[in-house]
């Protein structure tokens, strides 16, 4: 089904005119001051503006945050002074009209006494919840309001207290939530896309609903040349979140999933700090850290005809239809972390930074939940009970040395040598409730090593720029031992215990330079270089070379400032390529996975002009392509995007008055998304005017 959008929102020359008029009316209740206050840094800023767009209003709202109709209010405002002798204190807030787009902030500081501080805010993020376009049979799925968006909040209250004896304490409290729809990357599945039959192109999104709440407490006193810290933190969270699936739309199949996922969190962590400055060539920190998870999972997979439906045994699903109900999870992790830090200067010019670090972790869960599947035999979901147990128990340990040399004038030299070692177990097992009969059983160790070598400059030239230099090469060792194992070595079905180890290399080289031309001119260059490798093993069979991944950054700036006018180009460029077997794999399955690339450039240029001096004016243009989309709708997918968009703004600034600024600014947006088929391009134009007055 569709839902209704009000998308008829009136242009009016009426509300252009209070978009202009109405700055300069606030200034002149202020134009006729004798007394002119100094720049203290408390200001106002009043907003009103006007967007209007063509196209596709979700696409333009996920890269435009700004409805299609007038806006205003007071995007910024900040005070602060003092009460009384000793104490200062600071407030601010923002409220945009329709954007539940608000903020209200309020600080105390003494610094013989304390302080606290208070912040409220809210703001909205919008998505695109469209689906995927299909160029085969010219298909696009449109079945909801693809106008979605989040809203999120934050309140925070934080205090402290300095004591005397140089002990400090701190609290805080902080609430997080998030609540809305969200776009989600999961797409359900279609036949009307003509002779090409099933393809997954049906736009799913996430209905969320979460809350979390922190306690934190602190405590920190130096003692001789140690300083000791001791931090508490508690925190709950509660999430209500659902993904919801349309599947065969339109179609005789037609059913609707609501996939329920209900987490209750609670987290306790306890950390304890030190630093010593033995004296001027040795510091010493130490860290210890325990931290608890407990988390009870209820949720379910409900087969409907709408959403939010209870489950029905009789419903008329269709084969393979998998889902659950009355799940029953509890779940504990408990981490212990442990790191210690030298930081030496054994001589002149030299500094070496020692660490290491020491990390267990142990998980377990155990669930029960209902297992429900269409039998197309019986015409009904066959319900089972089932339990999962699980158990992992990890432990790392990481030693690293880093050296920084500064004997050569305006160059710093340094070389860094990272190694991880860790191991652990996984123990899965399954059971049929109603029986008690095992079905599952599988016992696997993982081993990791890490290696990271890095070196690095930086060279300070006043003929010759400032040079920064860096290059790293890392491996990855992961060994897998399937103690336990079902599955046959040999036999059709050999996953998840078929691989048996796996190698990771990357090399990184990036190179940047800030220089000084002629005249007022000045840029930087910055070129980043990446390779990437994974090699695999498979049971009985040789290592095979699995994944190849090269990627080219170029950045460029330039700058060059006249007396009253400076401009500015910058532009990134971006080669991303990636080579796998599976992209050349034949037989039955030839070309229906992809490698995709990461190409894409985008550019900018700007001029400002400083008109006199109470005015200024600026103009910016902007170019941003993506182009890496395959078109393999013969054989699965389309992927990959293939974007074009431009832009422009122009800004004009004048000071009316000694307390009061005039903002005007234009901008203009085009984009075309030729991976949606063109059903997600737009145009829009936005009005904006701001004045700020100081007090």
């Amino acid at each position: 089904m569709k839902f209704p959008i009000d998308r008829d929102f009136p242009r009016k020359s009426a509300c252009v005119g209070a978009l202009v008029a109405l700055p300069f009316a606030l200034s002149s209740l202020h134009a006729q001051e004798e007394d002119r206050l100094p720049d203290s840094g408390n200001y106002i800023d009043i907003t009103l503006g006007h967007a209007s767009h063509d196209g596709n209003e979700a696409a333009y709202l996920a890269r435009h945050p700004i409805k299609k109709h007038a806006f205003g209010g007071i995007e910024r405002f900040q005070y602060s002074g003092y009460i009384g002798r000793y104490t200062e204190f600071k407030t601010e807030g923002r409220a945009m009209f329709d954007n539940n787009d608000y903020l209200f902030g309020v600080e105390f500081l003494n610094e013989d006494v304390g302080y606290f501080k208070f912040r409220w805010e809210e703001y909205r993020i919008f998505y695109d919840g469209s689906g995927k376009y299909f160029p085969g049979s010219d298909t696009w799925i449109d079945i909801y309001d693809d106008e979605l968006a989040l809203d999120r909040g934050k309140l925070q209250i934080e205090g402290g207290l300095f004591l005397d004896g140089g002990l400090d304490l701190d609290f805080s409290y902080t609430r997080l939530t998030r609540e809305g729809l969200k776009s989600s990357s999961a797409l359900a599945d279609t036949t009307l896309t003509g002779e090409y039959g099933t393809r997954n192109i049906v736009p799913t999104f996430l209905d969320i609903d979460e809350s979390r709440d922190i306690f934190e407490v602190g405590a920190s006193k130096k003692i001789d040349k140690t300083k000791l810290a001791l931090s508490l933190r508690a925190e709950q969270s509660d999430v209500d979140d659902a993904r919801k699936i349309t599947r065969r739309p339109g179609e005789s199949s037609f059913r609707r999933i609501t996939h329920r996922e209900i987490y209750d969190t609670d987290l306790f962590s306890a950390r304890f700090s030190t630093i010593t400055e033995v004296d001027e060539k040795n510091t010493f920190t130490t860290g210890i850290a325990y931290t608890e998870i407990d988390v009870n999972t209820t949720g379910s997979r409900i087969y409907g005809d709408d959403f939010d439906v209870p489950f029905d045994v009789d419903y008329q699903g269709q084969r393979r239809d998998h889902g659950w109900i009355d799940l029953m999870a509890e779940s504990q992790i408990d981490q212990w972390l442990l790191n210690a830090n030298w930081v030496n200067r054994p001589a002149e010019h030299w500094k070496a930074i020692y660490a290491i670090r020491l990390e267990e972790m142990n998980t377990g869960i155990v669930s029960d939940f209902t297992e429900t599947e269409f039998s197309t035999s019986s015409n009904t979901f066959e319900v089972h009970d089932m339990e999962l147990q699980a158990e992992r128990d990890w432990k790392d340990a990481a030693a690293s040395a880093e050296l920084i040399y500064t004997g050569v004038e305006n160059v710093v030299y340094n070389g860094s040598i990272l190694y991880t070692s860790g191991d652990g177990d996984f123990l899965e097992e399954e059971f049929d409730a109603e029986s008690g009969s095992q079905l599952l059983e599988r016992l696997s160790n993982t081993e990791r090593d890490v290696l990271k070598l890095a070196v690095g400059a930086k060279i300070y030239s006043a003929a010759a720029g400032r040079w920064y230099i860096q290059y790293y090469h890392k491996d990855r060792d992961n060994k897998y031992n399937h103690i336990i194992d079902p599955t046959e070595p040999d036999g059709g079905d050999r996953f998840p215990a078929y691989t048996d180890g796996q190698d990771f290399t990357t090399d990184d080289i990036n190179v940047s330079v800030r220089y000084k031309g002629p005249g007022g001119l000045s840029g930087m260059t910055r070129v980043d270089y990446q390779k990437s490798t994974i090699d695999s093993h498979g049971q009985g069979l040789e290592w095979a070379h699995s994944y190849d991944r090269k990627a080219l950054v170029l950045s460029q700036s330039l700058t060059y400032a006249f007396e009253n006018l400076y401009l500015q180009a910058t532009a990134v460029y971006a080669d991303d390529s990636r080579e796998s077997p599976v992209s050349t794999i034949g037989g039955g399955v030839a070309d229906t996975v992809i490698v995709l690339d990461g190409d894409f450039f985008n550019a900018n240029l700007g001029a400002h002009w400083g008109i006199d001096e109470d005015s200024n004016a600026g103009v910016t243009l902007f170019y941003n392509r993506t182009d890496n989309y395959v078109d393999n709708s013969a054989f699965a997918q389309p992927y990959g995007d293939d974007l074009r968009e431009i832009g422009l703004t122009a800004t004009y600034t004048r000071k009316l008055t000694d307390n009061a600024q005039l903002t005007l600014r234009y901008a203009y947006y085009d984009s075309e998304d030729m991976a949606s088929g063109g059903f997600n391009d737009y145009d829009a134009q936005i009005l904006y005017s701001s004045i700020r007055y100081r007090f």
